[in-house]
């Protein structure tokens, strides 16, 4: 039993909180409060700011350990140095005694006084040190500079914007708009973008003159420049020569060790469980770190049974022995959450999942303030039917255009017999380079329908061809992976969990994003990791010693909820509302004619057009929420 060493930690990570800062002027004290609590449900146990001529920082705290010290902003031992951070540092214990060893002196406990001590030895190379999630500012008086940074993969946000010589920076998009300097104009660039993506890629969001900082990278100002740079980088195509077997081992040590770094909390801590095989592994060695008798499993589900997984948690739970929750959810509950859920949203988003998301993270902070999830297994260990079909055309018989013209034209004989979408969307990626195509696959909407959505021709790919240009793999797979990670996960994903989750002041965890476990899986070949063309294949050989077959083997359903239904049904009437011809004419930004018609044909049965819909739906709930200046300062 571990419990010696979550003693050893206790009472030094710090919490999952809010930050703010911008260039100091008369009225900062006012706009640095209005900014704090526009995060109040990041942190609502603690809030603390600093100033001086030249900044303002401002922390807003959602205590999770050392609950008694910490408050931020911290400084190094001469007030020099100053940070405001949001995250943990899971290694900040080794950390602390190789700098206590160099002659650092620290006042706190807290992990946030051991990354700026770290700083103050290595400079910006400290961040190659952490271990963690983490979104974080650096003020260094005598450098004259400031530094922000985010995680390795994005699981921390952060905004900022530097315009006419103002710099601001904060946790979410909607409290960099409080500041009197802040000008809401839409990005149409990243507008197009949103619907071929259904989100907006880093760095460039909804509104003009406002960047996210994207993964992994750094950026420091100092006077008026910007030098933004890049400190970590997935790096897969670089194979090991390991045997199947000794990978999977491998695998199962680095993934037991990235849940037993994430069980540190002084407040209660569970974890979700969708029944899918990511979750359940993670509740499985929660189970033997902490005994099943400590673990909380938290799981949601619905009345419609096509979209409930509750059935395959309970399995777990049950095979596993560990304290289990369900709440199922009546259509009434999910459709009273479409508006809630988006309300969070300062930058709109189409996946529908965010609504589930959203119901299981208020349902499990009734009992905890921490959880751990599965998120990111999918596109580590290649979860998604697409690489499946990325595989089958990345072989060296299927690429000559004779052979690509003959599957598409085979595809396109099948579709005119049988109605799929399916079908049709793997057609429409056929054309275009597999980078490419592994979004367009996934899409609401492809780049011709754009055109005629936004009567203008639209570039849409050069996020793509931007991390495209990067990848240093060899192969289809091993990028359609590097993709996901750079775009969907981060900006999608990631985004989702995190407002969700921060709505409800609940933390969220993810072993699959360990540094660690992540780098290693990095180098398996893709071929193991899809071994005998089975998804996933290294997880799935792991948890066949740990929970049912039945749970391993049964069919991805993924979290989601009846859109096509409730397009048809109890949203009909507010969608024909919020996409009204004279609604869209008035703002000037869709062809009105064409929305029409994909409603028509959606709810004639012409076409399942359910994505689109909901895409342009959301889109319009998020513009009536944050383009009223009224509504958007609530």
């Amino acid at each position: 039993m571990q419990k010696s060493l979550f003693l050893d930690f206790t009472r030094r990570i710090n919490k999952m909180c809010g930050i703010v800062g911008f260039n100091a002027r008369k009225d900062s004290k006012k706009i640095v409060q209005s900014m704090l609590r526009t995060l109040k449900s990041r942190g609502p146990n603690q809030k603390g700011t600093y100033s001086d001529k030249k900044i303002t920082l401002g922390h807003t705290r959602l205590s999770i350990i050392d609950l008694k010290s910490g408050k931020q902003p911290i400084h190094n031992e001469d007030n020099t140095i100053w940070i405001v951070y949001n995250g943990e540092c899971y290694n900040f214990n080794e950390l602390k005694k190789e700098l206590s060893d160099k002659g650092h002196k620290f006042y706190t406990a807290t992990d946030t006084e051991v990354l700026l001590h770290l700083y103050e030895e290595y400079g910006e190379d400290f961040l190659k040190k952490v271990d963690g999630m983490f979104s974080l500012c650096i003020y260094d008086k005598k450098k004259k500079s400031i530094l922000l940074a985010r995680d390795r993969f994005g699981k921390k946000p952060l905004y900022y914007s530097n315009i006419g010589g103002s710099f601001v920076f904060a946790s979410e998009l909607k409290t960099l708009l409080i500041h009197p300097d802040i000008k809401k104009q839409l990005n149409k660039g990243a507008l197009k973008e949103l619907f071929f993506y259904g989100f907006i890629p880093s760095p460039k969001t909804i509104f003009k003159n406002i960047e996210k900082l994207e993964a992994g990278c750094y950026l420091k100002l100092k006077g008026s420049k910007i030098d933004k740079k890049r400190y970590w980088n997935p790096e897969l195509g670089y194979k090991n020569i390991k045997n199947f077997k000794k990978n999977v081992d491998d695998t199962e040590s680095l993934l037991k060790k990235a849940v037993e770094k994430r069980l540190i909390s002084d407040v209660p801590l569970g974890v979700f469980l969708s029944g899918g095989i990511d979750s359940s592994l993670v509740v499985s060695y929660m189970k033997d770190l902490l005994g099943a008798k400590r673990v909380k499993a938290f799981s949601i589900g619905f009345s419609e049974e096509k979209f409930d997984e509750s059935k395959y948690a309970e399995k777990v739970a049950k095979h596993l022995g560990v304290n289990h929750e369900v709440k199922i959810f009546s259509e009434k509950d999910s459709l009273e959450a479409v508006k809630k859920a988006y309300s969070y949203l300062s930058e709109p988003m189409s996946d529908p999942s965010i609504i589930p998301t959203y119901l299981l993270s208020k349902f499990t902070k009734n009992k905890v303030t921490v959880a751990l999830s599965g998120d990111g297994g999918d596109e580590l260990f290649l979860g998604y039917p697409k690489y499946l079909a990325s595989r089958f055309l990345d072989k060296g018989i299927f690429k000559s255009r004779l052979s690509k013209c003959f599957i598409n034209f085979a595809v396109k004989s099948l579709f005119a017999k049988n109605n799929s979408k399916k079908l049709k969307d793997f057609a429409k990626g056929l054309k275009f380079p597999s980078s490419i195509r592994n979004q367009v696959w996934i899409s609401p909407f492809s780049p011709e329908e754009l055109g005629i959505l936004f009567d203008s021709k639209c570039s849409v790919f050069n996020p793509i061809q931007y991390h495209h240009s990067r990848f240093k793999g060899g192969n289809a797979v091993d990028e359609s992976s590097y993709l996901d990670i750079k775009l969907t996960l981060q900006d999608l994903y990631l985004l989702k969990v995190d407002r969700a989750s921060m709505a409800n002041s609940l933390e969220v965890r993810s072993p699959f994003l360990d540094k660690d476990l992540a780098e290693f899986v990095f180098t398996i070949p893709y071929n193991q990791k899809l071994k005998r063309n089975k998804l996933k294949a290294i997880l799935k050989k792991i948890a066949e010693k740990r929970i049912p077959k039945e749970v391993i083997y049964r069919k991805k359903m993924g979290f989601g909820i009846p859109v096509s239904k409730w397009i048809k049904g109890k949203l009909k009437k507010d969608i024909i509302m919020q996409l009204s011809p004279a609604k869209l004419r008035k703002q000037k930004i869709f062809n009105s004619k064409q929305v029409s018609r994909i409603i028509m044909d959606h709810l004639n049965g012409k076409e399942d057009n359910s994505m689109k819909i909901w895409a342009l739906y959301t889109f319009q709930l998020w513009y009536s929420r944050w383009m009223n200046d009224e509504k958007s300062k609530k």
